[in-house]
């Protein structure tokens, strides 16, 4: 093999000195010497593009390599010892190690208090004390626009999407990525050192590249590419990327535009019309070269077009692609053509319909990797019918799962939460670890140096306060290169280890459904009550009679034999929590939020085709109770997933509105029109989100509103109603000066104010406190995405979060989630709340229950609770029992209740 390379290399220098003797003949005859200069040029490039057609980055590891990259920072050599490791596979080491980072890259790994690890420690290098800690390789983040959509997303740097036409595959990201991204530092502090950076939203978008998460002095972004060699950037040979779409986001981009495709058939045609274009490129240039090796010598210049360089690289199997797919019709369409084209689908990305299609997966020639989400769903028809077990079901077929953030849809300093809530729902541990190192950077090309912690790798190293799985996990000190960038102090005491993966429900559990409608019955096997009034012991059983609690104590078989043939549930470290209360954007109203016809349909495109009169008129205000729809997929998964009621303004959507309406309160499992409370609150907007025509400016809101309660004053409709404090005023906003006069709002009116939003709260605490104004945070975890969240609380890298600083200023604090497909994982958000903001689980559990009913005043409801296997706030819990008004209504409820209409019963 290696004498055949050897011999075509000298066939081609040999071509080289024939064409450099024929023009220099060319010259003697001809006197235009320029133009000879210019053929000669021509000729020469041509040939060296002819030897570089058929070289794929191969990626070579050695143990004793140097890292490009040590030059930008020239860290001084660290000695991590006693380090537990877990590496990019998932496995972890059993015994203690030390861990040498010298010159940028994973020197040596050695059995702690070893002979050699003496020697180390006598060079007198800086020591680390892991302590036992948990160490392991930095995150590798397979899917984000960290550095092109900057935060706060300001028009002036947003360059995510290319919108020029559906295909730009000749746009590259390095010339838009701007390492002044506040979300580069952010990403960082979540343990993210390296991220793959695509462009967005189009049919063929482009080149994406590969980041440090570091920037260096220089400011330069070439710098922070993986594959810096120090050499310039047209002259680095390295591995490239693409991204390609499939679905509704190429499909909606461009309705205005007469000549772009309308539907999926009319995208087909686009991708194969364009990888024809570039088939016959590829064929011309290989019939240029192919001149030249017959030692014919072309008329014309090598041929070249920049419009459709990747793909022809794609074509030459140079290029690794990575395609945003989500139904399984979209996913068979994008493998049709690729085969086709004879290229490959490197990884398929969102792809939360994967999981119903993977012999489809493993039935092609090449492995395809899933790049995916643990949570979420629903938001749109091609994201509905995914599954909390997709990952899960892939692992069981044998599929590379990847875990993802698509930041900014989700934040990119979570990217450890989606393995943790993967692994949650059965991904394997060592999986789901392996889903945010290993397998993305495998699946780059990059495993050879990023991904794993093992000598010779770069030193790219996190130190954790936990098992990176658990709950409670964050990152105490992370290197890039050597060099330590997030620096907290390790924490001392015993570690928490790896969480649970739930239960699983077995036969004879699910039997006991057979007493489901039941109003009498014992509960036995309770540990811990989160109920108000009712105690804890180390067993306490529960006995309903009647739909009323007749005992709940440590015993109550001498009450329970007054009723006889009761059904009996026996649990085990059972625990009994209230239903959960929770505000929602638009559960019960819209289906899909991004398809009006599956709901009441949504104010803002209202607004915008001029449906509503001036919401001065209190007769315009719009009331949710009439477009409750009942009996969805999402109200079935909340209310088997713990949550009860459900409180829902109108749907606003996506864009500025002012005045949204009035919201109302139902049961998640209602199936009548008997709501909790009609009408709930009146819901405003104030802050940018809130600038639509009439009132442009934040001045001019505050303006509106005081008028309209003015002139309302001792009048019976909704603004009158508020005037009097017989309807709470829900504000939205996050930014704390619109919250300062929100305060003077109050006092000066009187009104009974609610905050929702609140993410820049924690800056005026005391404040809130003071003038007993309730927040409803939402979400607690921020980005700082929009300028009006700007100064939020990240909770990584020592800060701390809004919710602790409001609990400990003594504000009321309700918790909701920001997004509805964030429902259906109301416990464990509010669980890994309560362990980042280090407040008590049980404070937790009061702000989505009782805290949220007494901030929305509404009425008391009795018995109504679910009970779980284990802290329902951690991983690894699962709910047993549910009951409503006293009665069984859910006995091991199906996560993912089979009510969807797109997924075959």
């Amino acid at each position: 093999m290696a004498e055949t390379i050897q011999r075509k290399k000298i066939l081609v220098n040999l071509l080289v000195l024939v064409a450099v003797v024929f023009a220099a003949i060319l010259v003697y005859l001809k006197p235009d010497k320029t133009t000879i200069t210019v053929k000669q040029s021509f000729l020469r490039e041509g040939l060296e593009r002819c030897k570089t057609n058929k070289q794929k980055f191969n990626p070579t590891f050695t143990e004793n390599r140097s890292n490009p990259r040590y030059q930008l920072f020239k860290s001084k050599p660290v000695l991590i010892v006693n380090a537990t490791i877990i590496d990019g596979d998932g496995t972890i080491s059993s015994s203690k190690q030390d861990i040498l980072l010298e010159n940028g890259v994973v020197s040596a790994i050695i059995s702690s208090n070893s002979r050699e690890s003496s020697k180390l420690v006598a060079r007198g290098i800086e020591i680390i004390d892991a302590n036992n800690h948990y160490v392991s390789p930095g995150l590798v983040e397979m899917h984000s626009h960290v550095g092109i959509c900057t935060q706060p997303e300001l028009k002036g740097v947003n360059d995510m999407f290319e919108l020029m036409y559906p295909v730009t595959p000749y746009t590259r990201v390095i010339d838009a990525f701007n390492v002044g991204d506040p979300a580069i530092e952010m990403s960082l502090s979540g343990g993210v050192t390296s991220a793959l950076i695509l462009p967005s939203a189009n049919l063929i978008s482009g080149e994406g590249f590969v980041f440090k998460m570091s920037v260096p002095e220089s400011l330069s972004a070439e710098q922070m590419l993986v594959q810096y060699s120090g050499e310039a950037f047209e002259n680095s040979f390295r591995q490239r990327w693409m991204k390609m779409a499939c679905g509704e986001n190429p499909k909606k981009r461009y309705t205005a535009r007469e000549d772009a495709p309308k539907s999926r058939m009319g995208l087909g045609h686009l991708f194969r019309k364009t990888m024809q274009q570039a088939q016959r490129l590829k064929d011309e240039q290989d019939l240029w070269c192919e001149q030249i090796y017959n030692g014919q010598l072309p008329l014309s210049r090598y041929p070249e077009n920049d419009d459709l360089d990747l793909l022809v690289e794609l074509l030459r199997g140079k290029v690794l692609s990575n395609a945003h797919c989500y139904e399984t019709f979209d996913i068979e369409t994008l493998l049709r053509h690729a085969r086709e084209f004879g290229i490959e689908i490197n990884t398929l990305h969102h792809a939360l319909d994967a999981y119903r299609i993977p012999e489809t997966i493993k039935n092609q020639p090449y492995n395809i990797s899933i790049a995916t989400f643990a949570t979420l769903w629903g938001h749109k028809k091609e994201a509905f019918q995914g599954s909390l077990f997709g990952p899960k079901i892939l692992e069981e077929n044998d599929i590379t799962v990847i875990l993802t953030t698509d930041h900014p849809a989700i934040a990119g300093h979570t990217l450890l939460n989606q393995a943790q809530i993967a692994h949650h729902y059965g991904l394997s541990a060592e999986k789901a670890f392996a889903s945010i190192t290993g397998e993305p950077a495998t699946a780059l090309n990059l495993g050879n140096r990023i991904g794993f912690l093992r000598k010779g790798y770069d030193a790219d190293v996190i130190i954790w306060s936990d098992h990176p799985l658990n709950m409670r996990a964050k990152p105490l000190k992370v290197f890039v290169d050597g060099e330590m960038l997030v620096n907290q102090p390790l924490i001392e005491g015993e570690l928490n280890d790896v969480s649970d993966s739930i239960p699983k429900v077995s036969e004879a559990q699910l039997d006991l459904r057979k007493f489901e409608g039941s109003g009498t019955y014992l509960i036995t096997g309770i540990t811990k009550s989160f109920i108000p009034g009712y105690g804890n012991s180390s067993q306490s059983q529960l006995l309903v009679a009647d739909n009323e609690i007749i005992c709940f104590a440590e015993d109550c078989s001498k009450l329970s034999i007054r009723y006889s043939n009761i059904p009996k549930l026996e649990l085990q470290n059972a625990y009994i929590s209230p239903m959960l209360t929770s505000l929602t954007p638009s559960h019960g109203i819209a289906e899909m939020a991004l398809e009006p016809m599956t709901g009441d349909g949504v104010m803002v495109k209202a607004l915008e085709m001029s449906e509503l009169s001036s919401f001065r008129n209190p007769s315009n205000v719009p009331k949710a109770k009439y477009g409750l729809q009942l009996g969805s997929v999402h109200l079935s998964k909340a209310f088997n997933s713990g949550t009860g009621i459900i409180i829902t303004p109108p749907f606003r959507g996506e864009g500025q509105l002012f005045v949204s309406g009035v919201s109302v309160a139902f049961w998640s499992n209602s199936e009548t029109l008997e709501n909790v409370k009609d009408e709930v609150a009146l819901h405003i907007t104030i802050g940018d989100q809130g600038k639509q025509k009439e009132v442009p400016t934040i001045s001019l809101q505050f303006a509106a509103l005081k008028e309209m309660l003015l002139n309302n004053q001792d009048t019976d409709n909704i603004y009158g109603k508020v005037l009097s404090k017989e309807l709470p005023l829900a504000i939205h906003t996050n930014n704390k000066d619109v919250m300062l006069h929100i305060i003077e709002l109050k006092n000066t009116l009187d009104l009974d104010i609610i905050i929702v939003g609140g993410i820049e709260s924690h800056l005026i605490a005391h404040q809130l406190a003071s003038n007993d104004i309730p927040v409803v945070v939402t979400p607690w975890r921020c980005q700082r995405r929009f300028w009006d969240e700007r100064r939020c609380l990240l909770g990584v890298n020592g800060q701390s979060t809004v919710l602790k600083e409001l609990h400990s200023a003594g504000v009321r604090v309700a918790l909701a989630p920001d997004d509805d497909v964030k429902v259906r994982v109301s416990l464990q958000d509010a669980g890994l709340a309560a362990a980042l903001s280090d407040i008590p689980i049980e404070d937790v559990m009061y702000m989505l229950t009782d805290a949220m009913n007494d901030i929305f005043h509404l009425p008391p409801t009795n018995n109504n609770f679910f009970i779980s296997q284990r802290n329902p706030l951690d991983y690894g819990s699962r709910i047993s029992v549910i009951i409503r008004d006293g009665v069984l209504t859910k006995i091991y409820p199906d996560i993912e209740p089979n009510n969807n209409p797109f997924i075959p019963q």
